[in-house]
C-alpha cells in the first residue's frame, strides 16, 4: 500500500500544473508586475502587451474565485507602441498608484507615465524616444523623498540611467536623467542593500555585449561590481537565501539552456561562488527564474521558464533542491506554449503554496497562472 502511494505521488508530482487564465485578448503579452494598489493584501498586476500596444491593470479577484473566474478584472491605462514593460507606482505621492511603461519599438518609443485616475499617458522627455527602452524600475535614494525611475534600455545606444522628479513631478518637463553605465541589453534591474550598509543599491543584468553579465551598482557612487556571468547571454535574474546560510543570493537564466546560481560567500556583495543547474532535454532556452518554496518543504526551489518551447518542448518547470544539495526536475505547463517571460510567486488561491505567474506571448494564452497542487 505504502509503495502504491508512492507511486502515485511520483507520478502526480510529474503532470503539469493546471493552467488559470487571467486575460488572453490581445496579443504579446510581455511580463508582469506586482502591486497592492487597494489595500486589500492581494496584489494586483501590471502588462503590457507588444504586439497589442496596450497597458492594463488586472484587479486580484477574491481568492475563493481564482480558479473559476473567466477573466481577471481589467482595466487599460494606455497604448504605446511595443509596450515592453509595466510597473505600479504612485509617482506623484497622490495616494493614487499610476503606471509606468516602457516601450522597445515602433516610432515613438520612450518611457511613459499613464496617470491615475484619469489614465492620461505623457512621456518623460529626458527617456529619448529614439532609443530602446525595455525595463523600469522605482526607486528610492537614502534621504530623498521622491520617487526615481530607474530606465535600462537595449541595443544602440542603450544606457542605465536614473529618472529623477523636480518638485512638481507630474511636471515631467522638469525631470533630469543622469546615465549611470551603458548597458546592452537590460534583462533585470532590482533595488537591494548589496552590502548591508543601509542604503539602496542597483543589482542587474545585462544581456548583450561587452558589458554583459550581473552585477550591482554601488550607491552612491554607482561604482560597478561584477558578481559573474561576464560575457554571457544573462536572461532574468531573481535574489534570495537560495541554500539557507541567511545571505542573499543570485539565480540567472542563461541562454542556451541553464540556470546559473552564484553563492554568496559574505555579506560584502563582492565574493560570489558559482553553480550550474543544466535545462532538461525537453525545456525551451532559457528565459526566466523565481526563487521560492515551491512543496513547502522549507527549502528554497526555483522556477523557471523558457522561450522556443515548440516541436514538443515545454516552457515552464521548477527544479526542487533536496536537504542535501542535489536538484530534481518537475514539469509545470506541458507543451502549451512557446515564449514566455518574467515570473512571480505568489499564494493566488489562498491554499498556502506558491503558485506561478507569468506571460506567454506568442500563442494565445496570454497573461496565465499555473495552480500549484501542493496544498490541493
Amino acid at each position: 500500500m505504502l509503495d502504491t502511494l508512492l507511486l502515485a505521488a511520483t507520478l502526480f508530482a510529474q503532470q503539469p500544473w493546471a493552467r488559470h487564465t487571467i486575460d488572453s485578448s490581445l496579443k504579446g503579452a510581455d511580463g508582469v508586475r506586482l502591486k497592492d494598489i487597494n489595500g486589500d493584501g492581494l496584489p494586483e498586476i501590471a502588462t503590457g502587451w507588444e504586439e497589442g500596444r496596450t497597458v492594463r491593470i488586472y484587479q486580484h479577484p477574491p481568492r475563493n474565485t481564482t480558479r473559476t473566474i473567466a477573466y481577471w478584472p481589467a482595466i487599460t491605462v494606455g497604448q504605446v507602441c511595443a509596450a515592453e514593460d509595466a510597473v505600479l507606482v504612485d509617482l506623484n505621492r497622490d495616494g493614487l498608484t499610476d503606471v509606468v511603461s516602457a516601450c522597445e519599438e515602433g516610432k515613438p518609443t520612450g518611457v511613459y507615465v499613464h496617470w491615475a485616475p484619469d489614465w492620461t499617458t505623457e512621456a518623460i522627455p529626458e527617456a529619448s524616444q529614439t532609443l530602446r527602452w525595455i525595463y523600469t524600475l522605482p526607486f528610492r535614494i537614502k534621504g530623498d523623498a521622491r520617487t526615481h525611475i530607474l530606465a535600462g534600455g537595449k541595443l544602440d545606444g542603450a544606457v542605465l540611467k536614473l529618472l529623477t522628479p523636480g518638485k512638481q513631478p507630474r511636471d515631467l518637463g522638469s525631470w533630469t536623467g543622469t546615465i549611470l553605465q551603458k548597458i546592452g541589453w537590460t534583462m533585470s534591474l532590482f533595488t537591494l542593500d548589496m552590502d548591508g550598509d543601509g542604503d539602496n543599491d542597483i543589482l542587474a543584468s545585462d544581456r548583450r555585449g561587452p558589458t554583459s553579465g550581473i552585477f550591482w551598482l554601488e550607491a552612491p557612487t554607482w561604482q560597478r561590481h561584477n558578481i559573474g556571468a561576464d560575457s554571457e547571454e544573462v536572461m532574468f535574474i531573481d535574489h534570495g537565501d537560495i541554500d539557507g546560510d541567511g545571505l542573499i543570493d543570485i539565480a540567472a537564466a542563461v541562454r542556451p539552456e541553464a540556470i546559473v546560481w552564484f553563492r554568496r560567500l559574505d555579506a560584502s556583495g563582492r565574493r560570489w561562488k558559482k553553480q550550474s543547474l543544466p535545462y532538461p532535454p525537453s525545456a525551451g532556452t532559457a528565459k526566466a527564474v523565481a526563487i521560492g518554496d515551491l512543496n513547502g518543504d522549507g527549502i528554497k526551489d526555483i522556477a523557471f521558464t523558457c522561450e522556443n518551447a515548440s516541436n514538443g518542448k515545454e516552457g515552464v518547470w521548477w527544479f526542487e533542491q533536496s536537504r542535501g544539495g542535489g536538484w530534481r526536475t518537475h514539469r509545470i505547463s506541458g507543451p502549451e506554449g512557446i515564449k514566455f517571460d518574467r515570473i512571480e510567486l505568489l499564494d493566488i488561491d489562498g491554499d498556502g503554496d506558491l503558485d506561478l505567474i507569468t506571460t506567454e506571448e506568442r500563442t494565445p494564452l496570454g497573461v496565465v497562472w499555473y495552480e500549484n497542487p501542493t496544498r490541493n
